[in-house]
């Protein structure tokens, strides 16, 4: 029987045997059955973590210590509201915070603290998805998730829409009938509009491990975006048949 520890873009935490791409923590939301209870988070820094770190390893909801949550990809843990951890992702999160300076207009040079990024992710989060505005879709960065109207969650990448679920991306088209509602928060929104490149899981093909200097350049159709990735999934199977990682250990 699988831990309830994965967490989907509406910031669900279920029991589910598919493997993720990154760890994550909020702080202790468990008890010593392992079960998690009533609350979501224990604390405003919520982290995405490497799977493997040093070395270390841990017992999986250990009673009295944090609980390890695990995320398909970044794009998953983005829109539940996640940011990278300073130690084990130092170079994600140096990405992050410098696409948070330029969000908010901010020098280089000029500090902004973990702290106050924080509570403005916090803010936002916790806004209720029925809440906020509905949108087009069409002017979306890459990684960001919205939800439709029948209550599928999608990705936008290179010009196209892919469905979201535990196990990967799937169906894809190229937009919306009707208006959408953003999963994603919107401060972590502004760090994506500003260059933040999420790592994203295999079924998108090629994956996309971390940032990168220069974005994608956009694929005009959904199709020839589909015949891509099978090409790619043909020619790279053993990439494709590592996507369900294992969970090596967990770290902070």
């Amino acid at each position: 029987m699988p831990l309830q520890n994965r967490v989907d873009p509406l910031n669900n935490i279920v029991a589910n045997d598919s493997r993720g791409m990154l760890m994550g923590n909020r702080g202790c939301l468990h008890d010593d059955q392992k079960q998690i209870a009533g609350k979501r988070w224990t604390t405003h820094s919520w982290v995405t973590c490497a799977l493997s770190f040093n070395g270390r390893k841990r017992e999986l909801m250990a009673p009295r210590n944090y609980t390890e949550l695990f995320f398909l990809d970044e794009a998953t843990a983005l829109a539940a509201g996640h940011r990278p951890c300073w130690e084990c992702r130092r170079n994600n999160y140096t990405a992050f915070i410098s696409a948070s300076k330029q969000a908010h207009k901010l020098p280089m040079d000029e500090k902004l603290t973990v702290k106050e990024i924080d509570k403005v992710m916090h803010r936002d989060r916790t806004t209720a998805i029925a809440d906020r505005a509905p949108i087009l879709g069409n002017d979306l960065p890459d990684a960001a998730m919205v939800i439709d109207g029948e209550k599928r969650i999608w990705v936008r990448w290179q010009g196209a829409f892919y469905q979201w679920s535990f196990e990967g991306y799937g169906t894809v088209q190229d937009q919306f009938d009707g208006p959408v509602k953003l999963v994603t928060p919107n401060s972590t929104m502004r760090v994506l509009r500003h260059g933040y490149r999420a790592g994203m899981h295999p079924t998108l093909c090629p994956p996309v491990l971390g940032p990168t200097p220069e974005p994608a350049k956009p694929v005009r159709s959904a199709i020839i975006r589909k015949i891509q990735c099978l090409r790619w999934q043909l020619l790279t199977a053993p990439v494709t048949h590592q996507s369900r990682l294992p969970p090596l250990s967990a770290d902070l």
